[in-house]
C-alpha cells in the first residue's frame, strides 16, 4: 500500500504523538524499508506496508514521523496504561488504553474500543476498515 494513514492531525491540536521506542529505531530490522524519491519539488515518501504519519506534535512542529503497523495488534493510549501502549498520545478525552488498530495481512481495522475516535470528524464506535481513501483522513 503506498497512501498513508495520517495520525496525526490525527490527535488534533495539543495532543502528544510520541511513539513507543521499539517502533521509532532506524537500526532495528522491524520496520520495512522505505522509498525516499526527490521529486523535485518536494520529497516522496513510499513503503509497501501499512503505516501511520504523524505531522508533529503540535501547531508549529515540523517533524514528519513514519510508524509502520505490525502485523496484529497496535495498542494507543496514555503512558499510564496497565498494559503498555505502542503509540502513546495524550490529551483531553485520551483514555489509558484509548483504541486499537489491527493489521490482518494487510487488511487494517481501527477498533475505538468504546472510546471517543473519529475519522474525518465523524464519530466510530464500531471496528472500522481503514482504506486507502480513509487513510489520507484524520484518525482520532
Amino acid at each position: 500500500m503506498t497512501e498513508v494513514a495520517k495520525c496525526a492531525s490525527v490527535m488534533e491540536s495539543e495532543m502528544m504523538f510520541k511513539p513507543e521506542l521499539d517502533q521509532m529505531r532506524l537500526s532495528e530490522p522491524k520496520s520495512p524499508p522505505l522509498d525516499l524519491i526527490d521529486t523535485g519539488k518536494g520529497l516522496k515518501v513510499q513503503t509497501a506496508t501499512p503505516h501511520l504519519v504523524s505531522l508533529g506534535s503540535g501547531r508549529l512542529s515540523v517533524a514528519i514521523t513514519l510508524l509502520p503497523l505490525k502485523e496484529g495488534v497496535t495498542r494507543i493510549g496514555r503512558e499510564d496504561a496497565p498494559v503498555p501502549q505502542d503509540i502513546t498520545i495524550q490529551g483531553p478525552g485520551i483514555e489509558a488504553e484509548h483504541c486499537l488498530i489491527l493489521n490482518e495481512g494487510g487488511v487494517v481495522t481501527l477498533d475505538p474500543c468504546g472510546h471517543l475516535c473519529s475519522l474525518d470528524g465523524v464519530q466510530v464506535t464500531v471496528p472500522t476498515p481503514l482504506t486507502q481513501v480513509v487513510w489520507n483522513s484524520k484518525l482520532l
